[in-house]
């Protein structure tokens, strides 16, 4: 039986948290006291932990019914529990430019390996988790089928561990499975998580940085920026917030990157333009930081450049509308309003963003949601949303916001603090890990105090090398 996770509305101040980041966005949130005493975690069932085999150890791979690339990948002692990793958007393809292949997720991110990190969760005695992965069925805008990939991937893997049952004389293993997912990849998961049935394969989720709070907003916040940019930088991306034309010979990664060259050398030319721009769109950054509104405005144009056109396949149109709109903010609004490109949204997009890409704010499972305050790609206001979307749905959702800026820019101890308030909830047990997750003391340390501040009591185990 699933329980509802009860909220916890966490900000973190930046003064206690060293930077360090992680696309990787794996495992996740929050905050407490530095004494690693606390209660002890639930009865393991008695075939738990197991020793598994040096092939899962290695990572075995499949694909899956819907043709997504699947694989598993065991610690050498496994606790039962697997870690379902729902990756973020990736370029479209193989079948459109920059036709990027369809591979599993990287191993690693901002330095660390995501599969090392979530297989170091554990302890000798207790078991450490698994991980699993997948490519998804395809590339680009892909959310609500992922959510169908993942379900497959948690049933695959589940088969790839028929052996080992059969291999220590079990009829079956228990698995607990948690969905991590970020960005794109934390939108399937809360859909996932809110559409889950009694047969669900999973048993809780995490999503980071996630455009969960009004999926339609978010189609807005990109168009809104692009054509803001083109009004104060005329010339310099290809084509228009709802179309890149010449696509073949003009989406492409050299280009992307002689693009990305041609938007910050722009933004340099004019301070005063740069400063309009900024105050009209409300882009997040650090005020006093230029390059952190440089990194904020290459990161939101990539996806108009990569993304648009695919987007408006997948949707069924041109999902961008305008003609309503009052831009405010520069020194002539009146003539901003009259020069800047206006665009008309089709009904068929709007109808499947409304049918396939909006989020309930009803989770039928735990679900932990995690954000940082000033995140140029999927604006915190998506956690703020899905808070009120419906009237249950704050007490549905451990909430936790860092204070920082960036896309899913979370240090490891804010990760594993998250992951531990997942475990708790689904659980109903303090995550008990051994310390080599961890590189050094002070990210213990901070890790302990972080993980206390939402509730939970995890604990930190040093064992015997």
């Amino acid at each position: 039986m699933h329980r509802i996770a009860v909220r916890e509305n966490i900000a973190w101040p930046p003064s206690l948290l060293p930077l360090v980041p992680l696309l990787l966005c794996a495992l996740l949130a929050s905050c407490g006291d530095d004494d690693t005493t606390g209660p002890p975690p639930g009865p393991e069932p008695s075939d738990l932990p197991i020793e598994t085999s040096a092939q899962l150890q290695a990572c075995v791979s499949g694909s899956t019914p819907g043709g997504a690339l699947v694989e598993i990948c065991l610690p050498a002692v496994w606790n039962g529990e697997l870690v379902v990793w729902a990756h973020g958007y990736t370029n479209p393809g193989p079948d459109r430019p920059p036709y990027t292949p369809l591979v599993l997720p990287a191993d690693e991110a901002s330095g660390f390996g995501v599969k090392d990190v979530v297989r170091q969760l554990g302890t000798q005695t207790t078991g450490f988790y698994g991980y699993a992965a997948t490519s998804y069925r395809r590339n680009g805008l892909v959310a609500p089928e992922a959510v169908a990939d993942l379900e497959e991937t948690a049933s695959w893997a589940r088969a790839q561990l028929e052996g080992l049952a059969l291999e220590h004389g079990l009829p079956v293993l228990p698995v607990t499975t948690l969905l991590v997912g970020a960005s794109e990849g934390g939108l399937s998961t809360v859909l996932a998580v809110e559409q889950a049935a009694e047969a669900t394969p999973f048993d809780g989720g995490l999503a980071l940085c996630a455009p969960i709070g009004d999926f339609r907003r978010q189609i807005e916040w990109f168009g809104d920026f692009r054509v803001l940019f083109d009004y104060f930088f005329a010339g310099v991306m290809p084509g228009s917030a709802v179309e890149i034309p010449d696509e073949d010979s003009v989406v492409t990664d050299a280009n992307w990157e002689a693009t990305e060259s041609a938007i910050r050398a722009s933004l340099n030319s004019d301070p005063e333009v740069t400063a309009q721009f900024a105050a009209v769109t409300g882009v997040p950054y650090d005020v006093g930081d230029p390059e952190t509104l440089r990194d904020a405005t290459t990161q939101i144009l990539r996806y108009s450049f990569m993304g648009t056109n695919d987007a408006a396949d997948v949707l069924g149109g041109n999902p961008f509308h305008n003609l309503e709109t009052v831009y405010e903010g520069s020194d002539g609004d009146a003539a901003l309003n009259a020069g800047v490109a206006r665009h008309e949204a089709e009904g068929a997009a709007l109808a499947t963003i409304e049918g396939t890409f909006q989020t309930s704010g009803m989770p039928r499972l735990p679900l932990v949601a995690m954000h940082t305050s000033r995140d140029p790609v999927t604006p915190m206001w998506h956690m703020d949303l899905y808070e009120t979307k419906n009237a249950g749905a704050a007490e549905a959702v451990t909430a936790m916001r860092v204070d920082r800026f960036g896309h899913c820019g979370f240090s490891l101890p804010e990760l594993v603090a998250g992951f531990s308030q997942l475990v708790l909830q689904v659980d109903d047990a303090n995550l008990v890990t051994s310390a080599a997750v961890f590189p050094d003391a002070e990210m213990q340390r901070e890790f302990l105090h972080l993980a206390r501040r939402s509730g939970a009591r995890p604990v930190v185990i040093a064992e015997p090398e």
